[in-house]
């Protein structure tokens, strides 16, 4: 049996990384291909994201939503912040 130390693991206040959405995308309420749509953000939207499941991304936008989008790892843009 073992455990995980507290410092080694991220809070869901405490994003893993920033981006820039590089196009429009669908905020969903699940990481799969039936979720439903939250909304719609558009390009350059700032986000937060808390956690990565293949091909989604959790992410939180500036207004305090959270919600999937479909980002592959890879095709964000950074903002000026620090990955973690």
């Amino acid at each position: 049996m073992g455990y995980v130390a507290n410092n080694t693991i991220e809070g869901e206040k405490r994003p893993l990384r920033r981006l820039t959405l590089p196009t429009s995308g669908k905020l969903v309420d699940a990481a799969g291909g039936q979720a439903g749509i939250l909304k719609t953000l558009p390009m350059g939207s700032p986000l937060d994201v808390l956690a990565v499941s293949n091909s989604f991304q959790l992410v939180r936008s500036v207004d305090g939503q959270t919600g999937w989008i479909f980002l592959p790892i890879g095709m964000e843009k950074p903002i000026n912040a620090t990955v973690r």
